[in-house]
């Protein structure tokens, strides 16, 4: 079991998959207007977790942005877990706004594009 105590969950897996950059350990995501763009360097097995998270956090999260197609048929959202060290915005960064569903010590601080209202990442408590 890896455990991240305060890993990145990028939530644009779809945007990743699409766009994989010349470097075959680097990987392009963005927002889904184009707006925000950016990077995961030094992308191996060994530095990622694609995991599908089936929580209820997620799922509200979604509804709340108004993005709930980003869910499975069963309630799922595709996920990778990075370090944030590896996660470079490198364009729209003004775009990039935090907010929390639960303000609690501890709660996950949730990152979406202020432009398209993209779920683009969470940080916090994470378990795979």
């Amino acid at each position: 079991m890896v455990r991240h105590e305060y890993g990145l969950s990028l939530h644009r897996l779809g945007a990743l998959e699409r766009s994989m950059s010349k470097d075959a350990h680097t990987l392009a995501f963005g927002c889904d207007c184009g707006q925000i763009r950016g990077v995961i360097r030094e992308v191996s097995p060994a530095t990622i977790n694609h995991v599908i998270c089936y929580c209820g956090s997620c799922q509200e999260y979604a509804a709340v942005l108004n993005h709930a197609h980003i869910l499975d048929a069963q309630g799922g959202t595709r996920v990778i877990q990075v370090a944030p060290s590896r996660f470079e915005v490198t364009h729209g960064l003004d775009q990039l706004a935090s907010s929390r569903l639960v303000w609690k010590k501890g709660g996950a601080m949730r990152w979406y594009a202020t432009c398209c209202h993209t779920p683009i990442a969470k940080i916090g408590r994470a378990h795979v």
